[in-house]
C-alpha cells in the first residue's frame, strides 16, 4: 500500500475529527509492520522527533515546564506526556537558532528563557498547539463530513482564557466615565489591580494557507502588504505571519509543522492598536467605547470577587460563540443610541462577520487606523481643521461625531479589503474609499499591517475623507451647550429613519434646512388642524442616563385658532395618547414628514440665486428661498398660505426666515450642499386641500369660482377612502380621512392644477360642449323620485347621469397634471401627462416654465391623444399662480396596523384622526382659458370665442 494512499485514509479521519492512526495496528503498512507493527514512514512521537532533530531544545523546554502544565507524581508535564505517548496534536516549532533571534527582539522584552513569566510560557506554547491533527493541506478546509477546502483561515488553538489573568491598575484603563470608578479604586499606588480579561472568549490561530489565498483570490502582493515585506508568495504557508519552512513531519501522535522564526500570540486588534506607540490618538477614539462588563462565570472560575471582561460599546448584528447577539447597545441599565456606538467589537477574539454571515474561521475584519501624524495634519490643516476651531482639542470633540469617522475606518471583512481589491472598497457613502499602499511613515496611503487574531489593523499615513464631515447633515451633529442652536433632535431623527446614507450622498446636491430643536417646540400638527381642537406640539430630546427606548419625547398643548389663522399655544394636553396611538408612532409620524420636507435635492449646476426661487422638498413640499448663503430667507407654504389667506407678506412670511446658521458643505472638499438652520419652527406645509384651495380663492376672485364649485360638486372628490392593506391570515378594510374634500386622482405624488375663468366654462356650458355639473344634481334629484316607480326612465337616467359625469370628469382631469411646476423655479419646459386618460394612455401637456414670475411665465400647449400640439389651439397662460395646497390621507391607531391581519382602526370622522398615512401636494395655477384634449372640442370652443 502507498504511503499516499494511507495519507488520503488519514486526511478523511481528520475531516471527521476522529483519531489519525493511534489505536495500535489500526493502519498497517509492509516490511517493517511484520517487525514493529508500525509503517516505515511513520516517525516516533511529536516529543521523541524534537529530541532525536537535537535543535528543539528550547521548544522542549516549554514542553518540560511546570509553568506550562501540570507535573505527575513522576515529575513529568501534562504536555510532555501527552506528546510522548497518547492524543492527536498539530505543533507547530521553531528551532532553537530562531528563538536566539526571538530573544533578540520581542513585545516582551525577554532576553532569554528565564526572563519568561509564566503567562508568557503558555501563551508561547499553547498557542502553536492545535488539539487535532491537520495536515496543513487540510487546515484550510472546514470540518465535517462535507469539507469545503480553501475556506478557513482562523482556527482554535490550545490558548486558554485563564492562560493569563491581567490585573488593571488607573494608568492601564481608559480614561471615561465608564471606568471612572475603577480608576479612582485601583490607583497605580493601591495593592492589588481590577481583573479584567480582553475578551472572554480564546484568541485563535491565524493562518494564511495556499488554498484559502487561491479561493479568495488574495495575490502576492497582498500578501506582501498584509506581512509587510515578509511574505510574497502565496503557494507557501504562513501561520501568525511566520514562514513555514517544513510541513506536515507525521509523527504517531500527529504532525510537526516548523516555522521560520517563533510564532508571536496575536492579540485582537483593539490591543494591537493600544500597544503601538504611533496610534495612540486612534487607541484613545476607541477607548471612547470601552467599558467594563462583569461577568459571573469568570469570577467564579478565577476565584476573585469581581472579574470584569473588556467590551465594546457596538451594534453588530455579529453571533459569539453561543450563537446569540454581540451587540453592546446597554450599561448599566443605559440603552444607547446605535447610531453612537462602534460597528462592532474590536477586541472581540473570535469576531464574526455578521453583515453576511460569515463564520469565525473564514474571514475576519479591518480597521484603517491612521496614524498619529496623519491624525496632525489633518486637524491642523485638513478636514478635520473645523474640528478643532470649533471644540479647541480632539478629546472635546464629542463621540456622535467621532464614531462617524471610525464607522468609515471599521470593515468588516479583509478578504474584501485586501490591495487588489481596493477599488471595492466603498466608505459609509457607499462611494470608493480611495485606499492606497503607501511606504511606512509617508505622508499617503497604508503605511504598513499589524496583524491581529481577529483581523488586520492598516496603519495609514492618511486621514481618509468621511463622507459625514462632507455632509448637509453634519452641522445637525455640531451641538454646544447653547439650547437656541442645539439640534439633538434632528441628528437622532435621522439616524434612527436610517436617512444618514442618504443625506451623505455626494452624487447629489442638497439644500438641507435644519431645524433646532428650539424650532422643534412649535410644530403645528396638520392631523389637529383641521379637528375642533387644533395642538401645537413641543418635540424635546431626553437626556435621562437610565432611559430605554426612543430619546425624542413629545407635549402636546391645546391651541386657539385666531382670525388671521395663526395658533396660540394653551394648556398642556394631560393624556393626548386616543384612539389607538402612542407617543413613540406619533413621534416618528410627524418628524418623518418634518425631515422629508426640509431636504431639497439639487442638480450640481444648481444654485440659489438672489431673487426669489421655488425648490421642492423630498417630500413634495415647495419652499420659497430668497437670497444667498447666511442672507437666505425662507418662506414655507404654510407660512405662504398665511400671508395669502389675509392678503399680506408679514408677519407671516419673515416667521422661519431667521437663519441662524449656515454651512456650506460645498467648501469642504466634495461637500454635497449647503445647510441652513432655523430657531423659529420647523418647515411646515399647506394645511389645505386642492378644493379648499380654490374655493378660498374663488371667494377672493370670482373670475374663478365656476371650476372650484365644478370640482367640489363632481364624483372626483372625496373626504373618505377605503384603503386596502393584506394582512398576515386576511385582508381588511379601513377608512382613512382628508382635511376636506379631496381629490381621488390625487396618488402621494406632487401635481399642478390649472384653474380656468368662469367666463370660458360657462361658454362651453352655453354651447353644449360640456355638462354643467348643476343639471347633473338636477337628473340626480328627478332619480332619486322616479327610481321606483318608472325603473326604464331610471335606467335611462342613470347613463345620462354617468356619461355627463364622466365628461365633467375629465374635463377636470385633463387640468391636473402629474408633475408640480411652480412659477420662479429653476426655467424648464417638458412634456407631461394629466389625470385624463385619453385612449390607451393618459393625455398630456407641453409646459414652458421661464422661471420668471407673473402673467405668461408659464405656457401650456395641449396635446392629442398621440401627444401631438393641437393643431389650431393657441397656448394658455398662467396669470397667477403658485397658491399651495396638500392633500392628506389621515388615518387612526399606529401604523404596525397597516400591516396587521386586522388591518388599522377604523377613521370616520376628523376627530378620531391620529397620524399622517400618506399625502400629495399641488400647486394651484390661474389660467386665461380652458384647456382641451380633442381637435374636435378645440374647434368647437374656438368657434365660439372667435379665436
Amino acid at each position: 500500500m502507498k504511503g499516499s494512499n494511507i495519507k488520503s485514509k488519514m486526511g478523511r479521519f481528520t475531516y471527521s475529527a476522529c483519531a489519525l492512526f493511534f489505536a495500535g495496528g489500526l493502519l498497517v503498512s509492509c516490511e517493517d509492520e511484520l517487525l514493529t507493527g508500525m509503517p516505515s514512514w511513520l516517525g516516533s512521537s511529536i516529543y521523541e522527533e524534537l529530541e532525536k532533530r537535537g535543535n528543539y531544545k528550547t521548544m522542549l523546554e516549554l514542553i518540560n515546564d511546570k509553568d506550562v502544565s501540570t507535573v505527575d507524581g513522576n515529575g513529568e508535564t501534562e504536555y510532555a506526556r501527552t506528546l510522548r505517548l497518547t492524543g492527536s496534536k498539530t505543533l507547530f516549532v521553531a528551532n532553537d537558532d530562531a528563538f536566539t533571534r526571538f530573544f533578540q527582539n520581542n513585545v516582551w522584552g525577554a532576553k532569554s528563557y528565564s526572563d519568561l513569566t509564566p503567562s508568557q510560557k503558555k501563551l508561547l506554547f499553547n498557542s502553536s498547539m492545535i488539539n487535532s491533527a491537520y495536515l496543513i493541506e487540510l487546515m484550510s478546509s472546514t470540518p465535517g463530513d462535507n469539507p469545503a477546502p480553501g475556506t478557513v483561515i482562523r482556527r482554535s488553538s490550545s490558548l486558554n482564557l485563564y492562560d493569563t489573568i491581567p490585573q488593571l491598575r488607573a494608568s492601564d484603563m481608559p480614561d471615561n466615565e465608564y471606568w471612572l470608578y475603577y480608576r479612582s479604586k485601583y490607583s497605580d499606588a493601591a495593592t492589588g489591580g481590577m481583573t479584567v480579561f480582553r475578551d472572554n472568549t480564546t484568541a485563535p490561530m491565524v493562518h494564511f494557507l495556499s488554498a484559502y489565498m487561491s479561493n479568495k483570490s488574495i495575490t502576492n502582493d497582498d500578501l506582501k502588504f498584509l506581512t509587510n515585506g515578509a511574505c510574497d508568495n502565496t503557494s507557501e504557508s504562513y501561520i501568525n505571519g511566520q514562514r513555514l519552512v517544513e510541513r506536515d513531519i507525521t509523527c504517531q501522535n500527529g504532525y510537526i509543522q516548523v516555522l521560520e522564526n517563533v510564532m508571536n500570540p496575536l492579540t485582537n486588534m483593539a490591543e494591537a492598536i493600544h500597544n503601538d506607540g504611533e496610534l495612540s490618538t486612534f487607541s484613545k477614539m476607541l477607548d471612547r467605547f470601552a467599558v467594563p462588563v462583569y461577568n459571573e462565570g469568570l469570577s467564579n472560575t478565577v476565584g476573585v470577587d469581581s472579574a470584569f471582561v473588556w467590551r465594546y460599546l457596538n451594534n453588530g448584528f455579529d453571533a459569539n460563540v453561543n450563537g446569540t447577539n454581540n451587540a453592546l447597545l446597554t450599561y448599566k441599565n443605559v440603552d444607547y443610541d446605535a447610531a453612537n456606538v462602534l460597528s462592532y467589537d474590536p477586541g472581540w477574539n473570535q469576531y464574526q462577520n455578521g453583515s453576511s454571515n460569515t463564520p469565525m474561521s473564514e474571514d475576519m475584519a479591518v480597521i484603517v487606523a491612521p496614524t498619529d501624524a496623519a491624525f496632525e495634519r489633518y486637524f491642523q490643516s485638513g478636514g478635520g481643521a473645523a474640528l478643532i476651531d470649533r471644540y479647541k482639542y480632539i478629546d472635546s470633540i464629542p463621540n456622535h461625531i467621532i464614531v462617524n469617522m471610525l464607522d468609515n475606518f471599521m470593515k468588516y471583512s479583509l478578504v474584501a479589503t485586501v490591495p487588489s481589491k481596493f477599488s471595492s472598497v466603498m466608505n459609509t457613502a457607499q462611494l470608493e474609499m480611495g485606499l492606497s499602499v503607501g511606504e511606512p511613515g509617508g505622508q499617503t496611503g497604508i503605511g504598513s499591517c499589524l496583524m491581529a487574531n481577529n483581523g488586520v489593523v492598516y496603519k495609514s499615513n492618511e486621514v481618509y475623507n468621511i463622507p459625514e464631515y462632507q455632509s448637509v447633515a453634519f452641522p445637525a451633529s455640531l451641538n454646544d451647550n447653547d439650547r437656541n442652536t442645539k439640534t439633538d433632535i434632528m441628528r437622532y431623527i435621522i439616524n434612527e429613519l436610517d436617512y444618514q446614507a442618504y443625506l451623505n450622498s455626494m452624487e447629489s446636491m442638497f439644500l438641507f434646512i435644519l431645524p433646532t430643536d428650539e424650532a422643534l417646540k412649535n410644530y403645528v400638527d396638520p392631523v389637529d388642524y383641521h379637528k375642533n381642537q387644533p395642538t401645537i406640539t413641543e418635540f424635546y430630546y431626553d437626556y435621562s442616563p437610565s432611559l430605554t427606548g426612543s430619546r425624542i419625547k413629545c407635549k402636546r398643548y391645546n391651541a386657539t385658532k385666531n382670525a388671521d389663522g395663526t395658533l396660540t399655544r394653551g394648556t398642556e394636553i394631560t393624556n393626548p395618547w386616543k384612539n389607538g396611538s402612542t407617543e413613540s408612532d406619533y413621534v416618528t409620524n410627524r418628524l418623518k414628514d418634518i425631515l422629508e420636507n426640509s431636504i431639497i435635492v439639487q442638480d450640481k449646476s444648481a444654485t440659489t440665486s438672489t431673487g426669489k426661487s421655488v425648490w421642492v422638498t423630498k417630500g413634495g413640499c415647495p419652499v420659497i428661498l430668497e437670497g444667498t448663503g447666511a442672507n437666505i430667507r425662507i418662506t414655507t407654504p404654510y407660512r405662504k398660505e398665511l400671508a395669502d389667506q389675509n392678503s399680506s407678506n408679514s408677519p407671516y412670511e419673515l416667521k422661519v426666515r431667521e437663519v441662524e446658521g449656515y454651512y456650506n458643505m460645498g467648501q469642504n472638499p466634495d461637500g454635497n450642499g449647503e445647510t441652513f438652520i432655523v430657531d423659529m419652527e420647523p418647515v411646515m406645509s399647506a394645511s389645505k386641500s386642492v378644493s379648499t384651495l380654490l374655493k378660498e380663492l374663488a371667494t377672493k376672485d370670482n373670475r374663478y369660482s365656476e371650476f372650484s364649485n365644478m370640482v367640489e360638486n363632481s364624483t372626483l372628490v372625496s373626504q373618505f377612502y377605503n384603503i386596502t392593506t393584506s394582512g398576515s391570515s386576511s385582508t381588511g378594510t379601513a377608512k382613512t380621512i382628508s382635511n376636506g374634500l379631496t381629490l381621488s386622482v390625487m396618488e402621494n405624488y406632487n401635481y399642478t392644477v390649472y384653474a380656468p375663468p368662469t367666463t370660458e366654462i360657462e361658454k362651453m356650458y352655453e354651447n353644449n360642449l360640456l355638462p354643467d355639473w348643476r343639471d347633473v344634481i338636477e337628473l340626480e334629484d328627478k332619480l332619486d323620485e322616479i327610481e321606483n316607480s318608472n325603473p326604464e326612465e331610471a335606467a335611462r337616467l342613470e347613463v345620462q347621469i354617468d356619461s355627463m359625469n364622466t365628461l365633467i370628469n375629465n374635463f377636470i382631469r385633463y387640468h391636473i397634471q402629474n408633475s408640480a411646476v411652480y412659477q420662479t423655479a429653476p426655467a424648464s419646459s417638458g412634456t407631461y401627462e394629466t389625470s385624463y386618460m385619453g385612449g390607451s394612455r393618459f393625455a398630456t401637456l407641453t409646459v414652458s416654465n421661464s422661471g420668471q414670475a407673473g402673467s405668461g411665465s408659464i405656457v401650456i400647449t395641449c396635446n392629442d391623444a398621440n401627444k401631438m400640439e393641437i393643431e389650431g389651439e393657441a397656448p394658455r397662460k398662467v396669470l397667477d399662480g403658485n397658491y399651495f395646497a396638500r392633500e392628506y390621507r389621515f388615518r387612526s391607531g399606529v401604523s404596525s396596523s397597516d400591516g396587521s391581519a386586522s388591518g388599522p382602526i377604523a377613521c370616520t370622522d376628523i376627530e378620531s384622526a391620529t397620524r399622517i398615512f400618506n399625502s400629495s401636494t399641488a400647486v394651484v395655477h390661474l389660467i386665461d382659458k380652458p384647456l382641451l384634449y380633442t381637435k374636435e372640442l378645440s374647434d368647437a370652443y374656438n368657434e365660439i370665442s372667435g379665436n
